[in-house]
This record gives structure tokens, sequence and C-alpha cells, in this order.
């Protein structure tokens, strides 16, 4: 445990011992010291991200700190508030547009109070958020978490209550993902859905919707009659040694949607080949064969290659929309045209983890230099 050194940044604190806060802030025991000749300058930090469980908007996290506000004692006349939003990108980002904007105003002091629904939207990493409130501190503004009940200007104490809330917040993502990982394999072995909708297929719910109550799951994927037949002929087109280009084209024009988190039909010959490499198309599904892994030293989790035994198969027949020799004939074709059979992937490249922008002909290096 880090020995934090909280004595900074308590000039405009104001111990009271008749401080009676309300709400969500009734553990809080100190009061806060208007500044002279202007307002309080707060700052709501919010955050949501696509690993988020509980999809809980922006405008509920800023409502929520907003609502502070009040219950501390402060009137609408005492402070103006400033919201600073990251949305949709992971706290396990140490920099990101919004959080940056926050550093940055704190040490142009221009923050008096912060305020955050709780430690995880600052940062998913302990480290990154005790920078923050330290470099805070220095500056003179205050730091509030307040599901965590951490507040910058309790010496000695709020680096306690920022670890141990950190501590909580990795449990609570560790178990996350255990319970999500046993609901997949559960769907898995039962032949539901578990992977987005593939081009060519109808999802449907176990459960019809009412008139109360919306469809829920499991959900079960079936062949689309509507398109089956345009993805048996972009099969053939592929066969046929057109390119991908070509495939894009037809595709496009054919209306056929590809997968994602919305639908599009915005088909490239850099995206139109997967479709033809999922063996699903011939009856046999696949399952994880990239898995994210996350960094030693923290950032966000990248997507890695899995090894062949931890692949999930399952045979689908039910699902086949091409026969075995239109589907071997289509990869085929795809594999005449590759320049090298012997390419490395993964770290094994060597171009592993450079920036693309960093990369450069020795022409481009030798034009630069002159």
């Amino acid at each position: 445990m880090r020995k934090i050194n909280a004595t900074c940044g308590r000039s405009f604190l104001q111990p009271d011992s008749n401080f009676y806060p309300g709400g969500a802030v009734r553990w809080m025991r100190y009061s806060i010291k208007l500044p002279k000749g202007r307002r309080l300058r707060v700052v709501i930090y919010t955050r949501i991200s696509t690993d988020d469980q509980k999809q809980q908007s922006l405008e509920a996290q800023a409502a929520f700190c907003r609502q502070a506000l009040p219950d501390i004692g402060l009137h609408e006349s005492q402070f103006e508030v400033c919201i600073i939003e990251d949305d949709g990108i992971s706290g396990e980002y140490t920099s990101r547009p919004g959080i940056d904007e926050v550093m940055l105003q704190i040490r142009k002091r221009r923050i008096d109070l912060l305020i955050v629904e709780d430690a995880s939207r600052l940062y998913r990493i302990e480290n990154a958020c005790f920078q923050l409130v330290e470099v805070a501190l220095e500056h003179a503004s205050r730091v509030l978490c307040v599901r965590d009940r951490v507040d910058s200007a309790e010496d000695g104490i709020w680096g306690v209550r920022l670890h141990e809330a950190m501590q909580q917040h990795g449990k609570a993502n560790e178990f996350t993902r255990y319970r999500i990982e046993r609901t997949r394999e559960d769907l898995w072995l039962c032949g539901a859905a578990v992977a987005k909708r593939k081009p060519g297929y109808l999802r449907t719910p176990s459960i019809p919707a009412t008139v109360h109550e919306p469809a829920s799951g499991p959900w079960f994927d079936e062949v689309d009659p509507d398109s089956s037949a345009i993805i048996i002929e972009a099969f053939q087109i592929v066969a046929a040694e057109a390119t991908a280009a070509e495939l894009a084209r037809f595709l496009k024009s054919s209306g056929v949607v590809r997968q994602g988190k919305q639908e599009r039909t915005d088909w490239t010959w850099k995206n139109v080949l997967p479709m033809i490499r999922d063996p699903l198309y011939r009856g046999h599904e696949e399952f994880r064969r990239t898995h994210s892994r996350r960094p030693w030293m923290g950032g966000k989790a990248t997507v890695q290659k899995s090894d062949p035994d931890e692949v999930w198969h399952r045979d689908m027949q039910h699902l086949r929309i091409v026969s075995d020799h239109l589907w071997y004939s289509a990869n085929d074709a795809i594999d005449k045209r590759r320049s090298t059979t012997n390419r490395r992937h993964g770290s094994e490249h060597p171009l592993f983890r450079i920036p693309r922008d960093s990369r450069s002909s020795v022409a481009g290096l030798l034009n630069d230099r002159a």
C-alpha cells in the first residue's frame, strides 16, 4: 500500500462540526468553503464503456452527481457546473478525451470540486486514480467519489478508501466476466446464439414479446429464406475467382446486411472475405477463435488468436446454406490468390506493436532528413 501525502489543497476546506449533509453524501465530514468573489467551479465527470454490463446512461450519472450538490448544502447561486464525459471508452485507457480535459483543467486550477459517481468512472487502473487525486490535491482541487465515500479532504483516509473501492470494482469485474463466461457455455451447449448474427440468418427469441413485456432469450438462429439465395450466389462468385471488390459490390447492391453492433450494408473488399471463411455456412460453427488479453502494465485489452484447443466447435446442420463442395471451392479460390503461404502473425511478425503511422520506407526517411 503506497503512502499517500494528502495534506495539499486544504486551503478552501472548512471542517464544521455542524455540517449535516444528506442523501448519498451523508457520510461526508467536511463542508466546502466557498471562494471569495466568484462561484464554486464544479466539474461532473461521467463515463460509460462498451464493457459495462449495467449500461447506465451518462445523463443518469450526471443527474446523480448534480443531486449531491444541494445535499452538501450548496445553493444553485453558489456554484457553476461543467459536465465532461467520455462516451463508449473503457476506463482501462489512461488517456481519453474527457479525462484528459479534466486533468488539464485541474492543472490550470480551474476546478474547485470534481464529482464522480464512483472511482471506476475515472479509471479502471488504481495507480491512475491515485495520480489524478494527488494532482488535484497539489492544485487545490477537491475530488469526491460519491458511492465509494472517497473525499480527498480527509487526510490519511481517502487513500485507504480509494484503494478499497478500486479493489471492489476489480472483483466485481472479475465476477461479471465469470458469469458471462458461464452463461455463454450454457447457451453454447443448448444450441442458442452466442455470437453476433451473421448475414443470411434470422435470430428469434425463445420467449416471444407480449403486450407488456419485450421478447427475451435465449435467442436461436435460423436460415433467412429471403437472403439465403444471395449468400449462395456470393459463394459462387468467389468460387469463380471474382475479386473481393466485385463481391463487395454484389453484396452491397443486394441489400444483405453484415454483422456488427448495427446492421449495415457498407460492404468493402476488406470485410467480405470473413463471411466466405466462416464455416457456419456449411453447418459447422466455431466460437472463441480470438480472445482478449489484458496487458500486465495496464491499458486496454488486446485481441489475440486463440490456441486450437481453446476454440469451441459444434455441429449446426440446420444452419447450413451452402454445400461443402461450394464452401471449399470458394475458400480454395481465396487461397490461390495469396502471394505467400508462410505469413507470420501476432508477436512473431516483425512489425508487431509498431504503430502504423511510424512505418515508412527507407527512401521516405532519407527524404525527410534531406
